[in-house]
């Protein structure tokens, strides 16, 4: 082979790579500028484009500087070789190591098959391979450190223009991120060879360059041995994906320096110490200066050699130190970033870093920063954009960084590999907590089949995580993550890797971690991995880590009763003894998740919880343009024929790839709240408060908004102070007397909801009997909004990207001793009178028992306006004076409605018991379809006919709910009543099979006329919202149209449902169906209220069409307004790849009743 087989060999990782050090970018003197933006320094030379264009080969940009060229197997370039070899025996540029290929002579000339390329880029995106996404199983066959014979590569050109610096003769070339593995020449000489995709490479290449032009070449390579641990739940891509540039350096200069802070007891002082280490083992004078952010030096120090110096060839060897101490220091936290900037002058050079002055320590299990306790509420985040992959720039990232301030999130995991080293600047600027994660994921190792009796788990950990074979290599990445970003306040957790289980690898990498850098705490979950009786070091594991766990096994850690000192399952032998965060928990994936509110519970709960990380920040896809509508077009798992594959797997973000939020970001802003109302006492208007920051009093950061809702509309609205609320406690503030009890009739009209003045009419009830419950008949119900408003804009801190103003988070607090029926349902109620009820003895019913023969049919009661029946065949059609209702004896359901002429049915009604299954549903999509869920349909076996003394029109059907191969799964007693004045109510009593699964929903599926699609509703909104999945709603009025509350997840799954409505219309400006929940009859057989209102859902599809599409894009052309009329839905949960639904949340029932009211609207009754 033209190159030494270094790939396929993990004890040579590198070679000539420089020793670690930390991220930093020298300059000649100091400036205010080149520690945020490197450009400015004016010994910073880029050499990738500052704004990478992602080209397809063959479409090239002129601003494009390197020529690029794909070979589909190393051996296509080898063969390339042989020939220019044969010809040319002595090839140009041969060095010691070995000859130069042909391609990085320094007289090569590229030819056609070269293209001219952006770098960062990556070359699956420029159409030289088809993508690939698989999460756990390797695409090669899992043979380590071996990859396949036909290994992928490209060669990278950049000519380049070098200017010598005489007071920096020194070059250092960098590259900051290559996948997978790298040899790089100089002008046709080789300088080294590196791998570990995610980390910094640095080469001195000061022999090799020269004034004038010079030529850089690169031949990256797909697979490695390192690709083995490399196996991160990702897109996998190949090429230069992050910057490369050069660095001039003194002769004599700083290597490295670390940055250690210390706090006195009080916090009254603080000592920040710098230790350094400089090339050839010299020792030079360093002048250190602290400046704060007022540009003010506060603290100066000379450098002082060390007393002893202990060699480090491969990384840190501290051999002076400089000591600065301040007074009165502002600490460092993700609510506040206080940060100062170290200078540190040599005589030929200055770097510049910010420094954040905070201590961490766990005490009691509880961990502490700057001796407070702090919650954990963050993201993990990949680096990944649909067009550019893991190609990242400086606005990409601020792009996500502002999200997630705006949605209370406060720490990032580094899923699964360090980041850019210029983003950390940004995490400590802004205030983020970091787990950050070394570059290490062997899980494709546990695909590798095993005998039945084997342990799967010892089988994982020996092929790597247990070999002494990758102790090397493992370390190799450990260190190369902590010398790198040692210097950041940011990082808080050094998580050694992802699913590698466990082994003595990670013993030596957690014992080197903890040994150089004992000030922060270190992570790693997959410790829980481990051989059948092996038993391993857990000293050096600071943390204990899950993944998705139960609710039950966290109460399990924490009780008195948990297991300690046996390590039967890897560190859960240190049960209740250290502190417990998970570092993936609330699977994001589709419509999701629906339990962060209970994993917040218990993080409250325990003291030992430091919170976790939600999987995860982004979907991932590959862009393919948009459609004729519009529509994005994206690729997942299997769309490109890849094997293997995850399928959708990878997307389960909380944001969709163009950065619009997913209602579960929507979720998760308001559980993580900074502040929630504990109690409210209507006598006295005291509203008490939780404070759940971590640092910072509420009056510092938000004010109060506190509205009142009737019937979901805001009738009045107050502003108030925070109370003087210290972090993590209590406090509480009073709301006006008179604002809670003035008469809501003193509110201008057009403040309140619909049908308000008209009910009151009607019904004789005052505004201010209402509002203080003094009449019986009370209307409206009645709930209490508290909204968190940001006092003001901020560019850092927990206001980050805020605006003054700007909604933190909400409370909502029903006042039921105000409370009665919603105008609307009483309205409803109002245009039937009586004859919407039951029959009651003093009917005169005529009953009029249906059968086949007995021909047509109109009864009318003279005297009176009624409702009148007609029965043709299979039909029974009742019309009122302006609605007309066509039932269906064989399913006992409406099979049309008419309003004043007008059809408002696009097909029958149904019912409906399938949802389209959400990702989190795929664990139980299975039994569903066993149960013929999805082809079920209502069958009649009897119908009776009666006509009531009102005027009202009652049909009574005995149906089941059935489907082909099954038995009947329900039986359904249905009876509608039609009243004299066309408003259709109808009552269900419902008995399941138990022997069948949890229903997903159980409701009417009405198919409107696809023009019928303004929708408005009375409950759970504006996001969708779910028995679990609602935190982000409050109950209001809330208008909208088909098509907007469609959430276009990008596999089609059930969403836009809107949970406890209490009424909801569909129509147009011409015709409308009002839909009102009646409460009368829904009590279960044991006498239980479950609901106080229906679930209601309006979308341009229907649940069998969200079903069959894999994509947005292959969805039809709507026909139809469907709405979804249920009684209730399981809930949402995060059962993708966390636990199961928990029971309270499932549609568990197998006995119920359900009864709802429907109005057709027509002209001046459309609101």
């Amino acid at each position: 082979m033209f190159i030494p087989h270094w790939y396929e060999d993990p004890h040579i990782l590198h070679r000539e790579t420089q020793p670690n050090r930390a991220y930093y970018i020298p300059a000649s003197t100091p400036t205010d500028t080149f520690v945020d933006n490197r450009l400015h320094s004016d010994r910073f030379q880029l050499l990738s484009d500052e704004d990478a264009a992602v080209t397809i080969l063959g479409a090239e940009k002129p601003g494009n500087k390197w020529q690029f060229r794909y070979y589909s197997s190393l051996w296509q370039l080898q063969e390339e070789q042989d020939e220019i070899t044969s010809a040319q025996p002595s090839p140009n540029g041969e060095n010691a190591t070995f000859p130069t290929p042909f391609f990085a002579a320094a007289d090569f000339t590229p030819g056609a098959e070269y293209h001219a390329v952006a770098v960062p880029s990556v070359w699956q995106n420029l159409g030289c391979e088809p993508h690939m996404y698989t999460n756990v199983d390797y695409p090669y066959p899992c043979d380590p450190p071996f990859v396949p014979q036909d290994n992928p590569c490209g060669v990278y050109i950049r000519d380049f223009t070098y200017t010598p610096d005489p007071q920096a003769p020194r070059a250092f070339l960098n590259f900051e991120g290559v996948d997978s593995a790298f040899y790089v020449w100089v002008n046709g000489t080789f300088v080294g060879y590196s791998q570990v995709s995610h980390s910094t490479s640095e080469f001195d290449v000061t022999e090799q360059v020269r004034e004038g032009n010079n030529r850089l070449t690169v031949l990256v390579l797909k697979w490695c041995d390192g690709s083995y641990m490399e196996d991160q739940d990702k897109f996998r891509y190949s090429g230069i994906f992050r910057d490369v540039y050069l660095l001039k350096r003194p002769a004599r200069a700083i290597r490295d320096f670390f940055v250690h802070t210390s706090l006195a007891s009080d916090h009254s002082a603080a000592c920040v110490d710098v230790d350094f280490d400089f090339f050839d083992a010299s020792v030079l004078p360093v002048e250190a200066k602290l400046v704060d952010n007022q540009g003010l030096v506060i603290a100066s120090a000379s450098s002082v050699p060390a007393a002893q110096v202990s060699e480090n060839p491969q990384g840190f060897t501290p051999r002076s130190h400089a000591h600065l101490e301040i007074s009165n220091p502002q600490l460092w936290n993700a609510e506040n970033p206080s940060l100062y900037t170290l200078i540190l002058t040599t005589s030929d050079e200055a770097i510049e870093e910010h420094v954040g002055i905070r201590s961490i320590r766990v005490d009691n299990q509880e961990v502490l920063l700057n001796d407070k306790p702090i919650v954990i509420h963050g993201v993990n985040r990949h680096d990944s954009d649909p067009v550019s992959g893991p190609v990242i720039s400086t606005s990409q990232i601020l792009t996500d960084l502002r999200m997630m301030k705006q949605h209370n999130v406060n720490a990032i995991r580094t899923s699964h590999y360090p980041n850019a080293p210029r983003f950390y600047d940004l995490y400590d600027r802004l205030g983020f907590f970091l787990c950050d994660e070394a570059d290490n994921e062997s899980h494709g190792t546990s695909s590798a089949l095993t005998k039945a009796d084997e342990n799967s788990q010892e089988v994982w950990n020996t092929r790597i995580a247990d070999n002494p074979e990758w102790i090397e290599a493992t370390v190799d990445r450990t260190r190369r993550l902590v010398e790198r970003d040692k210097n950041h306040a940011c990082v808080l957790l050094w998580s050694m890797g992802n699913e590698c289980a466990y082994g003595c690898t990670f013993e030596k990498a957690l014992a080197w971690t903890k040994a150089f850098d004992p000030s922060r705490l270190t992570h790693y979950e997959s410790a829980r991995y481990v051989g059948k009786d092996e038993v391993c070091d857990y000293s050096n594991l600071d943390v204990h880590s899950r993944m998705y766990p139960p609710l039950e096994e966290i109460d399990e850690y924490f009780s008195a009763d948990g297991p300690r000192g046996d390590h039967s399952n890897g560190d859960d032998g240190d049960n209740g003894v250290k502190p417990y965060i998970m570092c993936e928990y609330s699977h994001a994936m589709g419509n999701g998740p629906g339990d962060l509110e209970e994993y917040f519970d218990k993080i409250q709960r325990y003291q030992g919880f430091m919170g976790g990380f939600v999987w995860e920040w982004c979907d991932h896809v590959i862009d393919r343009g948009t459609d004729a509508h519009g529509t994005y077009q994206y690729s997942y798992g299997g769309d490109m024929g890849e094997y293997p594959n995850a399928g959708n797997f990878c997307m389960d973000g909380l944001v969709y790839p163009n950065r619009r939020a997913h209602t579960g970001l929507e979720e998760f802003k308001n559980v993580y709240r900074p502040a929630r109302v504990t109690e409210f006492d209507m006598a006295s208007g005291t509203l008490s408060l939780h404070n759940y920051c971590d640092s910072t009093a509420l009056p510092e950061i938000i004010s109060l908004q506190i509205q009142l809702m009737v019937d979901g509309t805001a009738v009045r609205s107050i502003e108030l102070a925070a109370p003087a609320v210290a972090p993590h406690s209590d406090g509480s503030v009073v709301v006006p007397a008179e604002f809670l009890h003035t008469a809501v009739g003193s509110v201008p009209g057009d403040a309140l909801p619909p049908a308000w003045n008209a009910v009151k009419s009607e019904n004789a009830v005052t505004g201010e009997d209402a509002v203080r419950g003094e009449n019986a008949a009370r209307l409206g119900q009645y709930r209490l909004v508290v909204r968190y408003r940001a006092l003001h804009a901020a560019q850092t801190g927990i206001l980050a990207f805020h605006h003054a103003g700007d909604e933190l988070g909400f409370d909502e607090i029903a006042l039921p001793e105000l409370s009665g029926t919603t105008a609307v349902q009483q309205w409803v109620r109002n245009q039937t009178t009586h004859a919407t009820t039951a029959t009651s003895a003093n009917d005169d019913a005529e009953p009029a028992n249906s059968s086949a023969g007995d021909g047509d049919r109109s009864d009318n009661l003279a005297g009176q306006a009624t409702s009148t029946m007609n029965e043709i065949g299979a039909h029974l059609q009742v019309a009122a004076p302006t609605a007309t209702f066509t039932f269906d004896k064989r399913t006992g359901l409406v099979e049309q409605m008419s309003v004043n002429g007008r059809e408002l049915f696009a097909r029958p009604m149904a019912l409906n018991v399938w949802r389209a299954p959400t990702d989190n549903d795929s664990q139980v999509a299975q039994a569903w379809r066993r149960a013929q869920y999805d082809r079920a349909y209502l069958r009649a076996y009897t119908s009776e006919v009666q006509q009531l003394s009102s005027g009202a029109v009652e049909l009574r059907f005995t149906c089941k709910l059935v489907a082909s191969i099954v038995q009947p799964i329900a039986t359904v007693n249905l009876t509608w009543t039609v009243s004299a004045s066309g408003v259709l109510r109808v009552e269900m009593h419902v008995v399941k099979d138990p022997v069948f699964p949890d229903f997903p929903r159980f409701g009417f599926q009405l198919f409107l006329k696809p023009e019928l699609a303004e929708v408005s509703y009375c409950g759970l909104g504006p996001n969708e919202s779910y028995r679990d999945k609602r935190r982000s709603s409050w109950h209001g009025v809330f208008r909208s149209n088909a098509m907007r509350l469609f959430e276009p997840y990008l596999m089609p799954q059930e969403n836009g449902s809107h949970h406890d409505c209490s009424w909801a219309q569909v129509g147009d400006a011409r015709s409308a169906l009002l839909v009102s929940f009646d409460d009368s009859s829904e009590i279960s057989s044991a006498g239980v209220r479950h609901n106080t209102g229906f679930d209601f859902q309006a979308l341009p599809y229907s649940a069998q069409e969200l079903t069959a599409a894999r994509h947005l894009d292959e969805l039809p052309q709507s026909s139809a307004t469907v709405v979804q009329l249920d009684y209730q839905l399981n809930g949402i949960g995060s059962n993708s790849c966390g636990p199961a639904l928990q029971s309270r949340y499932r549609f568990s029932a197998t006995e119920f009743n359900f009864a709802l009211t429907l109005l057709p609207l027509a002209g001046s009754g459309v609101k």
